[in-house]
């Protein structure tokens, strides 16, 4: 058996280039606009810094450095935080006497159920508007459904 490599020209593989690995890097968080546009000029008339990441390509820590220096002098004041979030929903009413029932309330049962209603409404903080629909849907499908249950 021959040791001779089938293709007469090969040689070994040429080792890859060393690489410095990228460190994890972090501007201080006190570094202001001004500073961070000030080092920035500073790294760009640096030939050694240009040269280091030339040769170490987009990868570098280098390219970290001054990406992360860009991101903090083109950074927006933060905004103050609201002291509370916008209402998703309007607020409920005051009192659950103002939940209103459409149709009239012929029985005593169907009178403590409406009573039952509106406290719930109350507690869950649903607006006139969604209980009054939810009201109205529920005497639709009473009428709808009439006689279903009774065969």
């Amino acid at each position: 058996m021959s040791t001779e490599s089938p293709i007469p020209c090969a040689t070994a593989p040429a080792a890859a280039p060393e690489v410095t690995p990228p460190l994890p890097f972090a501007l201080p968080p006190d570094l202001t606009k001004e500073q961070a546009q000030q080092r920035i000029h500073e790294l760009q008339q640096d030939k050694a810094f240009g040269a280091r990441w030339l040769k170490n390509g987009n990868d570098s820590n280098e390219r970290r450095v001054l990406d992360a220096l860009q991101r903090r002098a083109m950074a927006a004041p933060k905004a103050a935080p609201k002291a509370e979030p916008d209402p998703v929903r309007p607020p409920g009413p005051p009192s659950a006497s103002a939940y209103v029932f459409s149709p009239v309330l012929a029985t005593s049962e169907a009178t403590a159920q409406a009573a039952e209603a509106r406290s719930l409404a109350f507690a869950h903080g649903l607006t006139t508007s969604e209980f009054t629909s939810i009201a109205e849907q529920q005497q639709k499908d009473l009428a709808r459904f009439a006689g279903w249950m009774t065969k």
